[in-house]
């Protein structure tokens, strides 16, 4: 029979650096409470909406943000995905830089 503290060894508990609530403001089943996010989804979660928002869009931020929106109905050639892979990689360079970008890949739909 395994017991609960057979389940979670110290070595399974995951140190949190990174939290916040999800996007749709979920509520946790159990605690009833607003749900949250840990580390990496909480990293993803952030470089989504930094790629989402706009140069310029938050107040009193004007260099939070990105460029992608101006690319967004330009021509699907080489320079625009040249063009969209640096605007990305120049954002989580600049916003968040405990972010360790491997690379921005090319993803074409034919």
């Amino acid at each position: 029979m395994v017991s609960r503290a057979d389940l979670h060894s110290p070595n399974d508990i995951q140190q949190v650096y990174l939290s916040d609530f999800t996007t749709d403001f979920a509520v946790n089943p159990i605690t009833g409470f607003l749900a949250k996010v840990n580390n990496e989804q909480d990293a993803k979660q952030m470089l989504r909406n930094l790629i989402l928002t706009n140069m310029g869009e938050r107040p009193y931020q004007p260099l939070v943000g990105s460029k992608v929106y101006n690319l967004l109905f330009e021509p699907a050639d080489s320079v625009t995905t040249s063009a969209l892979q640096s605007t990305i990689a120049q954002t989580i360079q600049n916003n968040l830089p405990f972010i360790n970008l491997i690379g921005v890949c090319e993803n074409h739909r034919r």
